[in-house]
């Protein structure tokens, strides 16, 4: 089962990107000329952090209204200009007959922003992500617009299209220094032996500074950013190279998790 999990996702991953979800050139069209409402959580500690990153990093339209999630699905149903932008968990879930009746648990989870513009109960566009935090939610927006502004851009009929103009981008990467999250290294993997692999500048740098530098939007430096996407019984893992000035995605590749390992530096070359 796992096998094929797996061999579904690959499919999904050469396909249709990274982000979750189909979005055709319309659709983009729409998110971008439509009156934004942000979805609220029921934890206001999550809304705060969720706002700021809003107001930071999302610049594609601008938020027009705060309403709690029910509220604001339900009115996309009444007015079709209307998108929601929200947080959620993506689970996959399995049904067993324990004990004479059925019961449902999940098999696999993971937190991200979503947008809708249906009105259904789920977003019909999502970015996974590790956590709700201000680098990874930095991303996630990042993530999505970059997305809907390469198709509209591009006049792309669907996200099945980008990765062909992502990988255009690719180039771009020996101008940037790719920074390294350090608690994120392979045991022995050196400085030295990241020289004899990757022959663009980089560095190696604390968590905070890697933080920093994508929440500040640095100029010139590109990251690694890995997220679990649940497939089946499984969290099956992408990593991401962004640039975090730019916030373009410059490459991605299926991963084991989220360590940065020799293979890694193989994966960006040849995207």
């Amino acid at each position: 089962m796992k096998q094929l999990a797996l061999i579904a996702f690959t499919l999904f991953i050469s396909v249709f990107s990274v982000s979750s979800q189909f979005l055709n050139l319309a659709d983009a069209k729409k998110i971008k000329s439509s009156k934004v409402i942000m979805g609220l959580t029921d934890n206001e500690e999550v809304n705060t952090i969720f706002r700021a990153a809003l107001a930071s990093h999302w610049s594609i339209t601008k938020i027009d209204e705060e309403l709690p999630l029910k509220e604001a699905i339900l009115k996309i149903k009444k007015d079709g200009s209307v998108t929601v932008i929200m947080l959620g968990v993506d689970v996959t879930k399995k049904s067993n007959d324990v004990g004479g009746g059925w019961t449902n648990y999940t098999r696999a989870s993971a937190v991200y922003i979503g947008i809708n513009t249906n009105g259904s109960q789920n977003a019909n566009l999502i970015q996974q992500l590790p956590s709700w935090t201000d680098d990874q939610l930095a991303f996630g927006l990042t993530s999505l617009q970059d997305m809907i502004a390469t198709i509209i851009d591009n006049n792309l009929a669907s996200n099945m299209k980008v990765k062909e103009e992502y990988q255009k981008r690719a180039p771009s990467l020996k101008a940037n220094t790719l920074i390294l999250d350090k608690t994120l290294l392979e045991s022995g993997l050196t400085e030295a032996t990241i020289k004899t692999l990757y022959p663009h500048p980089f560095s190696i740098v604390s968590h905070e500074d890697w933080v920093a530098a994508i929440v500040d939007k640095t100029e010139k430096i590109s990251y690694i950013n890995t997220i679990p996407v649940p497939v089946g019984d499984v969290i099956a893992y992408i990593s991401y190279v962004v640039d975090a000035g730019t916030q373009q995605t410059q490459a991605f590749y299926r991963v084991k998790d989220a360590t940065v390992t020799k293979k890694t530096f193989k994966e960006i070359l040849s995207f």
